[in-house]
C-alpha cells in the first residue's frame, strides 16, 4: 500500500509521511484481525456443528439404543440423555378452536389493545367495542412454552398420531455431560 502523491505533501494535508505510514500499518493490522476472525467464526460454526451432531445424535442414538437413559463416568461425571420436543403450530385459529372444543382454552392469553376509550363495564368490554364499530386489536397468544407442555401432555394421553395436522412435533434428544 502505497501513500497518495497528494497526501505526501504536509502543506495540504497536515500529515507526515510517519504518519501515513503509522495509519497505513494500523489499516494492515486491521485487515490481519478481520481475516483472523472470520477464520475463527468459520472454525466455530463448525465445532459447533459437530459438538451439536455428538451431542444431539450419535451419543443418545448410542445410549438409548442400549436403553440406557443416564450413567455414571468412570471419572465421576454422569451422562444423560434429556428428551423434549418442540412444536410448530401452522394453523394457530385451527388449534384455539382444537382448545375451545376440550375446554383448555385457559391457556391462551388475550390482550386488547384500542385507542382512547372511557373505562365500561369490562363483562361486556368485547361486545360492546364490535357492537360499536371501535377500532381495536386483540392478542391472543400463548407462551411457546406452554404451548409446547400443553403438546406433551396430550401426547400421553391421545398419542403423537392422534394429533391433529395442524401440528408438527420434532422430538429433541440431548446428551448432557457433568
Amino acid at each position: 500500500m502505497s501513500v497518495p502523491d497528494f497526501l505526501k505533501d504536509k502543506k495540504e494535508s497536515g500529515i507526515e509521511e510517519v504518519e501515513l505510514n503509522t495509519l497505513e500499518g494500523m489499516i494492515e493490522s486491521y485487515d490481519n484481525y478481520a481475516q483472523d476472525v472470520a477464520r475463527a467464526e468459520n472454525y466455530l460454526k463448525e465445532c459447533s456443528k459437530n459438538f451439536n451432531r455428538l451431542a444431539m445424535e450419535i451419543i443418545p442414538d448410542f445410549l438409548l439404543s442400549n436403553g440406557i437413559t443416564q450413567m455414571k463416568l468412570k471419572d465421576g461425571r454422569h451422562v444423560k440423555i434429556k428428551e423434549d420436543i418442540s412444536t410448530t403450530v401452522k394453523d394457530e385459529t385451527a388449534f384455539r378452536e382444537f382448545l375451545r372444543k376440550r375446554g383448555e382454552e385457559s391457556i391462551i392469553k388475550v390482550k386488547y389493545n384500542f385507542s382512547r376509550m372511557k373505562n365500561t363495564a369490562n363483562e361486556k368490554l368485547t361486545d360492546f367495542l364490535i357492537d360499536n364499530d371501535y377500532d381495536f386489536e386483540i392478542d391472543e397468544s400463548i407462551h411457546a412454552q406452554t404451548k409446547k407442555k400443553y403438546f406433551k401432555e396430550l401426547i400421553k394421553e391421545i398419542g403423537k398420531e392422534e394429533l391433529p395436522e395442524w401440528v408438527s412435533i420434532y422430538e429433541i434428544r440431548k446428551a448432557t455431560v457433568k
